[in-house]
C-alpha cells in the first residue's frame, strides 16, 4: 500500500488505473483509423460509371445488328420465271420450209430469134429454203440460204437448155449446179402480228452466188398468209449479165439479147 497525504492507494487499484489508461488509447487510436477515409476504398468519379465487358457487349448489340434486307431473296427470284414464261410465249419463232413442188424460180431475158423478138423464161421447181418467224414481231423473221438447182433451168427449146448447160451458166459442171442467195438485211417488214389473209411487202438484200461470182442483190418481196401454217410469197430482182459474167455464145440465128436478166421465185412455204 502507498500513502500520499491522507489518502491511501493500494497497488491493486494501482493496476486498475494503468489497464485502464491502456484500454483508452486502444479506443482513441481506433477513433482516429475510422475517421480517416482510406483512397482505396472509397471509389472515385471515374471508375464508379465503369461497366463490366458484359454490360457493355448487351448495350451495343442493339446497334450491331445486321440491318433488316429491303427485299427479300425468294421475291427477287420468284418473279423470274414468269417473265421467261412471258418471253417464251411471246416470242414464239414458227419455221417455215419452201415446198418445192408448189414453187418455182424463173429468169427472163429478151432476144431476137430469127429476126424476131422473143421473151425466153427458164423455170425450175428445185428450190429449197427455210423462213423462221417471230409470231408476235415478225420484223424478226430470219430467211435461211435459199438454193436453186441451176442445172435444170429449162425453157422453150432444147438447143437453148444445152448452151445454158454448157456455156452460159456451166451447171454441167458440178460445182456451178447450184445458185445460191443468203439474205443479210431484212427491210419493210412490220412489228406487229399479221393475220391470215393479210400481205406484207419488204426488201430482202443478200449475197447472190452464180457460178464462183458473188453480187449483192436486193429482191422485192410480198408474203400472203392464205391459212395458218403456209406462206405464200414471190420476190423479184433485175442483174445484169456482165455483173456474173454470162456470155452468150455467138449463135447466127440468136442476137439482141438483152443485158438485163428478171429474177424471180415464186414460193409456198408450209410449217414444220
Amino acid at each position: 500500500m502507498v500513502k500520499r497525504g491522507n489518502t491511501s492507494i493500494s497497488r491493486r487499484d494501482i493496476l486498475k488505473i494503468g489497464v485502464s489508461l491502456l484500454a483508452l488509447g486502444g479506443l482513441a487510436a481506433c477513433g482516429t483509423q475510422a475517421a480517416t477515409p482510406s483512397s482505396t476504398a472509397v471509389p472515385s468519379a471515374t471508375t464508379a460509371p465503369t461497366t463490366s465487358a458484359a454490360e457493355s457487349a448487351a448495350t451495343s448489340a442493339p446497334t450491331s445488328a445486321p440491318a433488316e434486307p429491303t427485299a427479300a431473296p425468294a421475291e427477287s427470284t420468284a418473279t423470274t420465271p414468269a417473265s421467261e414464261t412471258n418471253t417464251a410465249t411471246s416470242g414464239q419463232v414458227t419455221v417455215y420450209q419452201i415446198d418445192p413442188s408448189r414453187s418455182e424460180a424463173r429468169f427472163t431475158l429478151n432476144e431476137k430469134l430469127m429476126g424476131n423478138p422473143k421473151t425466153v423464161v427458164g423455170a425450175t421447181s428445185k428450190v429449197s429454203g427455210m423462213i423462221s418467224v417471230t409470231q408476235d414481231n415478225p420484223a424478226n423473221t430470219q430467211i435461211g440460204p435459199i438454193q436453186i438447182d441451176a442445172s435444170d433451168f429449162s425453157t422453150d427449146s432444147d438447143m437453148r437448155n444445152r448452151a445454158i448447160q454448157r456455156f452460159i451458166l456451166q451447171t454441167s459442171q458440178p460445182e456451178f449446179q447450184y445458185i445460191t442467195f443468203e439474205p443479210t438485211a431484212i427491210e419493210g417488214l412490220p412489228a406487229q402480228a399479221v393475220n391470215a389473209g393479210g400481205t406484207v411487202s419488204f426488201k430482202v438484200t443478200g449475197n447472190l452466188k452464180i457460178r464462183n461470182i458473188v453480187k449483192p442483190v436486193t429482191f422485192d418481196t410480198t408474203v400472203t398468209l392464205p391459212a395458218e401454217g403456209e406462206l405464200n410469197g414471190s420476190a423479184k430482182a433485175t442483174v445484169t449479165r456482165s455483173a456474173f459474167e454470162l456470155t452468150i455464145p455467138s449463135v447466127p440465128s440468136v442476137a439482141d439479147v438483152t443485158e438485163e436478166v428478171a429474177l424471180e421465185l415464186e414460193f409456198v412455204a408450209t410449217k414444220q
